[in-house]
C-alpha cells in the first residue's frame, strides 16, 4: 500500500522515510514499525590518543584522514622511534586480493630510497584490522602549505617542484609509478625539503596480474587523461599530476574543478588548461610553458622523464632575480653584519666611469637617495617563510607583527596595524595594488630563512605609487636573537622615514616585548595552534602558552592567549585571572581587552562589561579583527543588525581566513531576515572548514524558517546528520510545522534531557514552537544557568518569536542586558 505524502500528496513506496518529490518526512506506513537498523561488528576503525596498538604501537596523535583511513603519529615501543600508522578501513581491507595487492606494492615501495621520498616499512594485521607503517615527517602537507600561503612565490613553486622530480626520478628509474601525486601526499619536511609520501597504491609497470587495467586508480583533480579513460598509465601520467601540482602552486587554483568526479575527469580528458599566466601573470613565461607541457592530453607530447622536467625547472630558476628565488641553504652567521644594497637610477650609470667613483659616489650620494615627504605612510607586510624553515613556525607572520606594534608605539608613527595587512599575505597583488588599498605611501616586504639556530632575514622598502625599491637590507643572525633583529629593522625603518631619531625613539624600538627569543617563538606556536578554533588547537596553544610564561613570566600577549585558550574551553576563573595579569604586565594591550570582553560576554553574559571592553579593544587597535568579530555578536545579541554587519565585514576585511566569521555574519543575516545572504555566507564557513557543527546551525534555520524542507533535508543528508540527535531535532521541528504535534511532543518528551545537555536553548524553542511556554520559559531558565551563549539570542532569534509577548521573556530579556 503507497504512502502517501502529507504535503504534496504523491504516493511513496511504504519502506521510504521520506518524499520523492518535495522531501517531506513520511509518517510511518500503518502495520509497519519502524526499522531499526542493526550495529555491524567491524574491525577496529579509529584509535584515541594514549592507546597502545597491536602491543606495540602508543597513539600520539591523529594526522589525517583519506580515501584509505586515517593516519597516526605513533610510538613504536619496539624501535623506540616515532613513525605513521595509517589504519586501512575495514570496507577497503575486506577483499583479500586488496591486501594481496597491498603486500605487493609495498615490496615496490620499499625499494625506494631518496631523501624526497618517505619510506614505506610493513604491513601489519591485529584481529583483522589490517594498518600500514611509513617513515614519520614533521611538518606540513603541501596542500595546506599552499593554502596557507594562497599563493606561493615563483622561486618556492619551483624550488619543491624540483624537489618532487627528483623523487620521481628514482621511483621511475626502479619502474614504481605513483598513480595518486597530489599536494596532499607531499611533505614541506622541518628543513624544507620535499617528501614524496604514499606510494601504498603505487604500481610496477614491470608486474601485470594484479589488478586488470580498467581499474582506476588517483584524485580527480590530479587525474591523467589515461587514468581518467580508465587506460593503462606509466611514469608519464606521475608528469601530469606534477604539471597540476606547479598549476596550482603558481596560481593557487587547480586546472579543472567541478561538482563530481566524473565531470573533473571528463575535464582532464577533453578541455584545454587555462593558460597559468591568466590567474598570475607575475610568473614568467617559460613556467607557463612547462606547466602545460606537463599537461598535454596526449601523454608523448608531454615530458617524456621527470630528469626532463628537473631540467627546465633548473633552467628557469638561474634566471630568475636573487629576490625571486627560494633563499639558499644558510650558511653559519659568525656575525652581526648587515650588507646594505642600493638600487641607483639608470641616470647615474654613465656619470660612474669607475669602481672607485662608484664606491665614493655610493658612500656621498646614499643618505641622500631618497628624502620622504614631511607627511607618509606605511605598512609592513606579512613576511614570506621559505619552505626550509620549521614549517609549523610562521615567524613572518610573527616579525611583521612585532616590527609593526614597536613602530606604533613611536609617537604619531603612521604605519598600519597588523590586522590591516594580514589579508595580503601570499598575494599575487602588485605593491601598487596592495598600497592604493591600505592608502599607504610605503610598504616593506621582507623574507625568512631560518634553519637550526641560523635565521637570515631579507628586507625591502619600497615606494607603493612607483613600486621604485628605497633600500634592502639583509640580516643573517642567530635565531636566538630574533628579538634584537626586529629592534634593528624597525630603527632601520623610522630612521629612513623620520627626519630624526631622538635617543628616546631608538630606545622605545629597541625595547623588547621579552627578552627571551623561546618564549617569542612559543607564543607564534601557540597563536598559530589557537587560530584552528577546535579543541585539539585549544590544547595544544595551551602548551605553547604556558611553556612561553615559563621561559618569560613578564611577556605578556602569552598571557592574553592563555585567556583566549582557557575562555573557548569554558574556564572562567582561569580565564579572567590570565586577562587580569595580561593587563597587569600591559595595561595597552588590545588583545587582552578584547579577551576580557569575551569573558564577560560569553562566560559570564555580562554584556554591559563586555562592550565597554570591546570599545576600549577598538580604541587602542581600530583594526583589530577579532574585537570587531566580538563586538559584532554583541550588537547581533542586542538587535542592532546594520551595526553588526558593519563590524563583521570589517573583521573579514582585515583577516579573511575565519571561518568562525563568515557563521556569524551569516547569523547576522539570518537574524535581520536576509536569508539568501545567511545561505552564502554559511555555505562559506562549511566549505573551509566541514567539521565544525557550528557551522551547520544557520544553514538548517534558514532552510528551516523559509520553509525549504527539502534542502533541509539534503543538507542533513549530505552533513552526514539525519540520523543524530541534532538532525532528529531539525526533522520534528518540520513534523510540527505539518500538524504532527504528538508525534512531536513524543520526540522532545523522550529527548529533553539529552538534548538539553548539550543545547538547552533547542529545548526552549523546540517547546515554543511546540506552544508549551511554560516548558520552554523552564528550559531558557536552565540555558542560562548553564550559560549556553545561544541563550544569548534569545532577543533576536526569530525562532524564539512565540516568547516575544510573554512578560517572563521580557523580563529575562532585560536581566541579561539584551534591552534597556
Amino acid at each position: 500500500m503507497a504512502n502517501k505524502c502529507p504535503t504534496c500528496h504523491s504516493k511513496n513506496p511504504e519502506t521510504v522515510k521520506f518524499c520523492g518529490e518535495c522531501g517531506t518526512p513520511l509518517p510511518p506506513a500503518k502495520g509497519h514499525p519502524p526499522v531499526v537498523t542493526e550495529t555491524l561488528r567491524t574491525p577496529v576503525k579509529e584509535l584515541t590518543r594514549g592507546t597502545l596498538f597491536a602491543r606495540r604501537f602508543e597513539v600520539i596523535e591523529e594526522l589525517g584522514r583519506g580515501g584509505m583511513g586515517k593516519v597516526y603519529r605513533v610510538f613504536d615501543k619496539k624501535v623506540d622511534e616515532e613513525v605513521a600508522l595509517k589504519l586501512i578501513k575495514p570496507e577497503i581491507a575486506a577483499e583479500r586480493e586488496v591486501i594481496d595487492r597491498f603486500r605487493s606494492e609495498l615490496k615496490m615501495s620499499r625499494k625506494i630510497s631518496h631523501r624526497n621520498v618517505s619510506r614505506m616499512y610493513d604491513l601489519g594485521d591485529e584481529e583483522g584490522t589490517y594498518f600500514i607503517t611509513m617513515e614519520y615527517v614533521p611538518g606540513e602537507d603541501l596542500k595546506s602549505f599552499i593554502h596557507r600561503a594562497k599563493q606561493l612565490s615563483t622561486g618556492t613553486a619551483i624550488s619543491i617542484a624540483k624537489q618532487v622530480a627528483e623523487g620521481l626520478m628514482e621511483a621511475h628509474r626502479l619502474g614504481v609509478v605513483h598513480r595518486d601525486l597530489k599536494p596532499s601526499n607531499i611533505m614541506i619536511d622541518k628543513e624544507g625539503n620535499a617528501r614524496i609520501m604514499d606510494f601504498g597504491i603505487a604500481r610496477s609497470v614491470r608486474e601485470k596480474g594484479i589488478t586488470g587495467p580498467s581499474v582506476i586508480i588517483g584524485t580527480p583533480e590530479y587525474m591523467s587523461p589515461e587514468q581518467a579513460e580508465a587506460k593503462d598509465v606509466d611514469h608519464r601520467s606521475d608528469i601530469y599530476s606534477l604539471g597540476v601540482i606547479l598549476y596550482e602552486m603558481a596560481t593557487s587554483h587547480v586546472p579543472f574543478e567541478g561538482e563530481t568526479a566524473l565531470s573533473i575527469a571528463m575535464k582532464h580528458k577533453g578541455e584545454a588548461p587555462k593558460d597559468p599566466k591568466q590567474l598570475n601573470p607575475g610568473i614568467p613565461d617559460d613556467l607557463s610553458v612547462i606547466i602545460l607541457k606537463c599537461l598535454e592530453k596526449d601523454k608523448t607530447k608531454r615530458y617524456q622523464t621527470a630528469t626532463d622536467v628537473h631540467s627546465e625547472l633548473e633552467r628557469i630558476e638561474k634566471g630568475l632575480p636573487t629576490t625571486g628565488r627560494a633563499l639558499p641553504k644558510i650558511k653559519s652567521a659568525t656575525s652581526k653584519e648587515i650588507t646594505v644594497s642600493v638600487k641607483f637610477r639608470r641616470w647615474l650609470v654613465p656619470v660612474l666611469a669607475g669602481l672607485g667613483i662608484a664606491v665614493a659616489a655610493f658612500i656621498l650620494w646614499r643618505p641622500f637617495l631618497h628624502k620622504p615627504p614631511d607627511k607618509f605612510s606605511i605598512a609592513v607586510l606579512p613576511f614570506a617563510d621559505e619552505p626550509s624553515q620549521d614549517s609549523r613556525l610562521e615567524l613572518g607572520d610573527g616579525m611583521a607583527e612585532e616590527i609593526t606594534g614597536r613602530l606604533r608605539s613611536l609617537e604619531k608613527f603612521p604605519v598600519k596595524s597588523n590586522s590591516a595587512v594580514i589579508r595580503f599575505k601570499g598575494t599575487a597583488k602588485s605593491l601598487k595594488s596592495i598600497g592604493e588599498e591600505l592608502g599607504v605611501d610605503y610598504l616593506i616586504t621582507g623574507k625568512i630563512r631560518a634553519a637550526k639556530e641560523e635565521i637570515e632575514v631579507y628586507v625591502e622598502l619600497t615606494e607603493a605609487k612607483s613600486e621604485n625599491q628605497v633600500w634592502d637590507e639583509h640580516y643573517p643572525d642567530r635565531l636566538s636573537n630574533i628579538m634584537g633583529i626586529q629592534g634593528r629593522i624597525a630603527e632601520r625603518i623610522a630612521s629612513s622615514l623620520l627626519k630624526a631619531l631622538t635617543s628616546g625613539d631608538q630606545e622605545i624600538l629597541r625595547k623588547q616585548p621579552t627578552e627571551s627569543a623561546d618564549a617569542y617563538r612559543l607564543y607564534v606556536e601557540g597563536r598559530q595552534a589557537w587560530n584552528r578554533r577546535n579543541e585539539a588547537g585549544y590544547r595544544r596553544a595551551e602548551e605553547y602558552f604556558q611553556q612561553a610564561i615559563a621561559a618569560d613570566p613578564k611577556y605578556a600577549k602569552p598571557h592574553a592567549g592563555l585567556a583566549d585558550v582557557y575562555s573557548m574551553l569554558g574556564k572562567n576563573k582561569e580565564a579572567r585571572d590570565a586577562v587580569r595579569t595580561a593587563l597587569g604586565l600591559d595595561p595597552r594591550l588590545a588583545e587582552a581587552h578584547a579577551s576580557l570582553g569575551f569573558i564577560n560576554l560569553d562566560l559570564e553574559f555580562n554584556i554591559k562589561s563586555a562592550e565597554g571592553e570591546f570599545k576600549r579593544a577598538l580604541e587602542l587597535d581600530p583594526e583589530y579583527p577579532v574585537a570587531h568579530y566580538w563586538y559584532g555578536r554583541l550588537m547581533m545579541m542586542r538587535g542592532r543588525f546594520d551595526e553588526a554587519i558593519v563590524h563583521i565585514k570589517r573583521s573579514l576585511e582585515l583577516d579573511p581566513t575565519v571561518p568562525m566569521t563568515y557563521e556569524n555574519l551569516a547569523a547576522a543575516y539570518y537574524f535581520s531576515s536576509r536569508y539568501d545572504a545567511a545561505i552564502v555566507e554559511s555555505k562559506k564557513a562549511i566549505e573551509m572548514d566541514p567539521t565544525q557543527p557550528s557551522h551547520k546551525v544557520i544553514l538548517y534555520a534558514t532552510y528551516f524558517l523559509t520553509s525549504r524542507y527539502r534542502d533541509l533535508f539534503d543538507a542533513l543528508r549530505i552533513y552526514g546528520e539525519s540520523e543524530s540527535l541534532r538532525g532528529q531535532f531539525w526533522a520534528n521541528m518540520v513534523y510540527l510545522r505539518m500538524g504532527e504535534k504528538e508525534r512531536a511532543r513524543e520526540f522532545i518528551v523522550r529527548n529533553e534531557l539529552a538534548l538539553g545537555a548539550v543545547l538547552p536553548t533547542l529545548v526552549s524553542c523546540f517547546y515554543g514552537t511546540l506552544g508549551d511556554l511554560d516548558k520552554g520559559m523552564l528550559w531558557a531558565e536552565k540555558a542560562v544557568e548553564a550559560r549556553d551563549f545561544y541563550a544569548l539570542y534569545f532577543y533576536s532569534n526569530p525562532m524564539m518569536k512565540p516568547f516575544h509577548s510573554d512578560p517572563r521573556m521580557i523580563a529575562l530579556w532585560k536581566r541579561l542586558g539584551l534591552v534597556d
